[in-house]
């Protein structure tokens, strides 16, 4: 999900479970937008969530991945 498009309605729709664990990647490597996206996911009562470093190679990681990034 693009930071635009994140809302309680889209968040809830995408991860309907609130004990989830969420990795956070910003592939942009906006780190304002990530930290932003953190305290929107926790303020919508999402508590297991971790930013990754913006140097995680989404190709070569041994962590599962999965969303539109990962498909690429």
């Amino acid at each position: 999900m693009s930071f635009p498009d994140i809302s309680i309605e889209s968040v809830a729709r995408v991860l309907p479970d609130k004990h989830a664990t969420i990795l956070i990647y910003c592939n942009n490597n906006f780190t304002g937008e990530q930290r932003a996206l953190f305290v929107s996911l926790y303020g919508y009562g999402y508590r297991n969530v971790y930013e990754l470093a913006p140097l995680l190679d989404v190709g070569t990681t041994r962590l599962e991945l999965v969303g539109a990034a990962a498909r690429h």
